[in-house]
């Protein structure tokens, strides 16, 4: 059941949205009826992520009648596309609200490639679920195992999977990285590097490596941890903690763990994109690093219009319309919105072993980008010549080296990027991979 509800309070926020485009629609500020009847609150002894995993609403009964009412309901058999439904009612309220963040991270579940490109960070954490992994890892560009991370990845898939699902590299103190784990990934090209700093946890070494990339790369990524919400209750603040500080300084970062999608929403006005296909019914909104946060949502069968606390009023276990491609929601302090993913998802098939042709188109694809690395290195060897002569070693010896070996470290970071960054990468990633092993 959902959480309690207690009238309306005057809203900071100013007057309500506009209004959606369907008259009868749910969005519709006045469409709910009075709040609902208060209930003891036992959420602080809740987990904060999702706790309900509701199965869809069933379909129309076998042999129904095919006549239609006299009002036409929706209908599931031709429903409108997902992104045309969520472009139409964003674009009425950025009429009302210029400032409007639109979210949209329905690609890193769907079926269906996404525009956004993700760059995902495995934590330590077990993998409780295959079919978000696999859908994560196929909606994702670069793929990083944080330290231990490596071995939850490499137990939760078989022989033929791990072949095929390489981590771009495994990061960290290595101090939980399994001996057979890092020799199997050390034998595949995969890049292992270990970072022995006391004063950053192996999910922010992981985040290093991720600006180290895209500074390279001169790409941007939405940023995904795949864990993190789950097992030690240090290690799930010590995640919110981190999604709270990137708030000002990424745009998307988001969570998924076990059976929940969650992010931050900072201050100000947003439109969620619900996809229905892989969203659960299940919803939170939780006021988690602020003292409160007065919050005003719309197409929510519990709408909120009051102020919300850890220790006071919360939203737990509301639901989601499933007539409604999206929630509109206006906080006054950053606050958590989770959302529950629907159970067992279709798996994306993995591709099978190579034919012939593939050999041959293979073979000639590694000789191209054989040569293409002969010639940089080529380059190279010229270029540090030609910097020998114009910029003699510091006094100490080691003013050259250090330039030179930033400078290689850029471009292994950009070819690290560019070998996943393919149309088809996730088809062919058992292809070999200009990477390194890092074994201290």
């Amino acid at each position: 059941m959902a959480r309690r509800y207690p009238p309306p309070s005057p809203s900071p926020l100013g007057p309500p949205s506009p209004p959606p485009l369907s008259p009868s629609s749910p969005l519709s500020p006045n469409r709910h009826g009075p709040a609902r009847p208060a209930r003891s609150s036992t959420a602080l002894t809740r987990r904060v992520h999702h706790l309900l995993a509701l199965p869809r609403p069933p379909g129309p009964a076998a042999g129904a009648r095919r006549r239609q009412p006299a009002v036409t309901p929706r209908q599931p058999s031709t429903p409108v596309p997902l992104s045309a439904a969520f472009s139409s009612v964003a674009e009425t309220y950025k009429g009302k609200y210029p400032g409007l963040r639109t979210w949209s991270p329905v690609g890193l579940l769907a079926d269906r490639p996404g525009r956004t490109n993700y760059a995902m960070i495995i934590l330590n954490q077990k993998i409780t679920r295959r079919d978000t992994l696999y859908r994560a890892w196929a909606a994702s560009t670069v793929r990083l195992c944080a330290d231990g991370g490596a071995n939850r990845l490499y137990d939760a898939l078989d022989a033929e999977e791990r072949a095929i699902m390489l981590p771009t590299m495994i990061k960290g103190d290595l101090d939980s990285l399994r001996s057979d784990v890092r020799a199997y990934y050390a034998s595949k090209g995969v890049a292992i590097k270990r970072d022995p700093s006391e004063y950053a946890t192996d999910l922010m070494k992981c985040m290093e490596e991720v600006e180290a990339i895209e500074k390279a790369s001169g790409k941007q990524f939405a940023l995904l941890f795949y864990g993190g919400f789950s097992g030690r209750l240090d290690q799930t603040v010590h995640t919110m903690s981190i999604l709270l500080k990137l708030r000002e300084k990424r745009r998307e970062t988001y969570v998924i763990s076990e059976d929940s999608l969650a992010w931050v929403t900072d201050t100000g006005a947003h439109l969620i994109d619900i996809d229905h296909a892989t969203m659960g019914q299940t919803c939170g909104i939780l006021p988690i690093g602020v003292e409160d946060a007065f919050v005003r949502t719309e197409g929510l069968k519990w709408n909120l219009n009051w102020v919300t606390s850890i220790g006071g009023e919360l939203s737990t276990s509301n639901h989601l319309l499933p007539s409604e491609p999206a929630v509109f929601l206006e906080t006054t302090a950053p606050v958590f919105w989770t959302v529950e993913i629907q159970p067992n998802l279709a798996i994306p098939l993995l591709k099978s072993p190579l034919s012939p042709a593939d050999e041959v188109a293979r073979g000639v694809k590694d000789l191209g980008m054989g040569i293409a690395r002969a010639a940089g290195e080529v380059r190279k060897d010229f270029g540090r010549r030609l910097s020998a002569r114009s910029h003699p070693p510091a006094a100490d010896g080691v003013g050259l080296g250090e330039r030179e070996r930033e400078r290689e470290a850029r471009v292994e970071r950009a070819g690290l990027v560019r070998n996943f960054t393919s149309d088809d990468e996730y088809a062919e990633r058992e292809r070999d991979i200009d990477g390194y092993a890092q074994l201290d």
